[in-house]
């Protein structure tokens, strides 16, 4: 996706402590268990974020795109958004409560390096170590969700192709080659046109002549449009190439979408009109000679 956002399926896995219903707690191991846990769980946190923050703007730019298609599946995907943002925010609300009984485990490891099954402080240890197990399978819980959630997302984006990258570069050489082309045109009607003019110059009076004369005018009209269209084509080429950026590909995520798409299909009519102005330029060319056919 556009800012290599990543479709591809989140698999995240938490591992559980198990730290409790042991005879006596040794404070250094058990809070380091549970402070890796919990590095963890902001790993696969940040991950999780960063996962829904690229799909957030993926909708926003394919908001911004109009895409006739993605207007179908809008409201879909906002509703699915809307889970994620829920399971995601689940998600912190539990890690923040693995952050705050790790705290008391870790106030607690300050004041004793072990805590025996017989002493008062360990029952708080215990339940402690149990709050923050549940924390860790609710955590897990709520991530699975998300995960499911924006598999589900990525599935629906690709199922219905509202994303993919046009491929600029070559959509411009293509371009490049059609303005060559129309410029040899351009140089070949100016060559017939000299000629006919020349051919005109000697030719005799009369109906021949007359309508040798039409043919003449409709060649040069016909060249003034084959003309004008050629230079249309290129302030259009000149417009694309600004907007992509000289660039060899754009997502269709990109802000400038809808713009790129209107130029693709003024650029492909006008390559095309240039053809056909060229064979209309051929045709009265033909029909001149044909005309003056036996004067040098």
């Amino acid at each position: 996706m556009s800012n290599a956002l990543n479709l591809g399926r989140l698999i995240f896995v938490l591992f559980l402590v198990s730290c409790a219903s042991v005879k006596t707690f040794h404070m250094g191991d058990t809070t380091d268990q549970l402070a890796k846990a919990h590095a963890k769980s902001e790993e696969i946190l940040t991950h999780s974020e960063e996962d829904f923050r690229q799909k957030k703007d993926l909708m926003d730019n394919l908001a911004k795109a109009k895409s006739s298609t993605f207007k179908e599946s809008e409201q879909d995907l906002k509703e699915r958004l809307k889970r994620m943002q829920s399971h995601l925010q689940s998600a912190q609300s539990h890690r923040k409560l693995m952050a705050e009984t790790l705290n008391e485990v870790e106030n607690l490891a300050r004041q004793h390096k072990k805590i025996p099954g017989d002493q008062p402080e360990y029952a708080k240890v215990e339940g402690y170590v149990g709050l923050f197990e549940k924390a860790t399978q609710d955590f897990n819980a709520a991530i699975a969700d998300y995960s499911r959630e924006s598999n589900s997302f990525a599935t629906e984006v690709a199922n219905r192709k509202l994303f993919f990258n046009f491929e600029a570069g070559a959509f411009a050489e293509k371009l490049r080659k059609s303005i060559a082309s129309g410029q040899t045109q351009a140089a070949t009607q100016a060559q017939e046109l000299s000629r006919a003019q020349n051919i005109l110059e000697s030719f005799e009076s009369g109906d021949a002549r007359l309508a040798a004369e039409q043919l003449h005018h409709q060649m040069i009209t016909a060249s003034k449009q084959h003309e004008a269209k050629l230079t249309e084509l290129k302030d259009l080429q000149s417009q694309f190439l600004k907007v992509t950026g000289n660039q060899a590909k754009v997502p269709s995520t990109s802000p400038h979408w809808k713009e790129i798409q209107r130029l693709v299909t003024e650029l492909d009519r006008a390559s095309l009109a240039l053809g056909e102005m060229n064979k209309e330029f051929k045709t009265k060319a033909d029909r001149f000679r044909q005309t003056v056919k036996g004067t040098p």
